[in-house]
């Protein structure tokens, strides 16, 4: 009887350490870089995926992901009982249930309408080219990319339209 009483204590007491750690700091530490890996990652498959629309004179569709809400929750328990009909010494049971849940919930919002138009279609800045260029960029790359065209000379003109009939030169 001693020995089922000091494992119930101790089952207790190890189940009860787990239910009291806080979730908050260690979710937030595991969860945020695995989201900043995978947004950025999905992105560059969303955009290679337009790419090969385009390509294949597809119309591009865009999702921009609006929120991000990750609920998670544990669950700690612990039970037990014992019978004594003829105090015979194994005569009781423990039982302990342990849940964890994550269940994350991402808000897509499609990219288009005006606004999207606009944005695609701003000229870019005379600062950003500059930021590319010292964020390590390539002149030649920035020019071919954002460049229309340069004091009269245009750049790559059979490429210009929204699906080019000719490779450009």
């Amino acid at each position: 009887m001693r020995f089922l009483r000091g494992r119930l204590i101790l089952v207790a007491i190890l189940l009860g350490a787990i239910g009291r750690q806080n979730l908050g700091p260690t979710t937030l530490a595991e969860g945020r870089p695995a989201y900043n890996t995978a947004v950025p990652r999905t992105s560059n498959q969303e955009m290679l995926l337009n790419i090969v629309r385009l390509r294949y004179r597809d119309t591009p569709f865009f999702l921009k992901i609006s929120a991000i809400a990750a609920n998670v929750s544990a669950e700690v328990g612990i039970g037990g009982g014992a019978q004594f009909p003829d105090m015979t010494p194994n005569v009781g049971n423990i039982s302990g249930t342990a849940k964890y849940r994550d269940n994350p919930t991402v808000t897509y919002a499609p990219l288009q309408g005006e606004a999207f138009v606009k944005q695609l279609l701003t000229p870019v800045r005379l600062e950003t080219l500059r930021l590319l260029i010292d964020l390590g960029w390539s002149i030649d790359r920035v020019l071919r990319l954002c460049v229309q065209r340069l004091s009269g000379v245009r750049n790559a003109p059979s490429a210009s339209g929204p699906i080019p009939e000719l490779a450009p030169i």
